[in-house]
């Protein structure tokens, strides 16, 4: 599922089902002969290629096919963008041109996007992917009680959790991203995060 940035970069990525960028899938004419310009996209792909599609994926009920087309018309925007315009804040602007296409894709199919967040976060993205052995049993039992509670946040919780954890983006971005004052960021987050301590001390 994952895009090659080299591929991105030079010219010759392309869809299964048709072709991104030019006619024959180049996307030279919107890179350019740019050396510099090439780089800068192959390492902006290699650092957020798997996190936006881990977030596209899981606001797309885990479509992953779906997913990989948001991600791809993403990475060609940013081909088209002036990058010096969008640089510093470009995590930001990743996640937010992605979050747009895939409301529009939801939209298109009759979901709106409160659904869209409750299946998001209904996973065990929260936990370690990378448990020690003498605690993988606990893990799992970890992540269903995780799933269980973080379903039972609201909407608005989740996708700043998500934001926040999976994404490991600033509270600026999140706002930039959800349209969000920084504050209100920071309220849904701690809202979040007390609920979720709560309900495990009680459990």
């Amino acid at each position: 599922m994952e895009m090659s940035n080299s591929r991105l970069c030079d010219g010759s990525m392309q869809q299964e089902r048709e072709p991104v960028g030019d006619r024959d899938g180049s996307l030279s004419t919107m890179v350019g002969p740019d050396a510099s310009q090439r780089e800068w996209l192959a390492a902006v792909v290699d650092r957020y290629e798997r996190p936006l599609l881990a977030y596209a994926c899981r606001l797309l009920s885990g479509d992953d096919v779906r997913a990989q087309d948001a991600v791809q018309e993403t990475f060609l925007r940013l081909c088209r963008e002036d990058r010096h315009k969008i640089e510093s804040r470009v995590a930001a602007w990743l996640f937010s041109v992605c979050r747009t296409r895939v409301i529009d894709m939801q939209r298109s199919s009759g979901h709106t996007m409160n659904s869209i967040n409750a299946h998001a976060m209904s996973d065990s993205s929260l936990i370690d992917r990378h448990p020690d052995a003498s605690h993988i049993a606990e893990t799992s039992e970890q992540t269903s009680r995780m799933a269980e509670l973080v379903n039972s946040l609201t909407p608005r919780q989740q996708e700043v959790l998500r934001l926040r954890v999976q994404a490991e983006l600033s509270y600026r971005e999140i706002a930039e991203i959800t349209g969000l004052t920084i504050s209100n960021v920071g309220f849904h987050l701690h809202a979040a995060v007390r609920s979720l301590r709560d309900a495990m001390q009680t459990a």
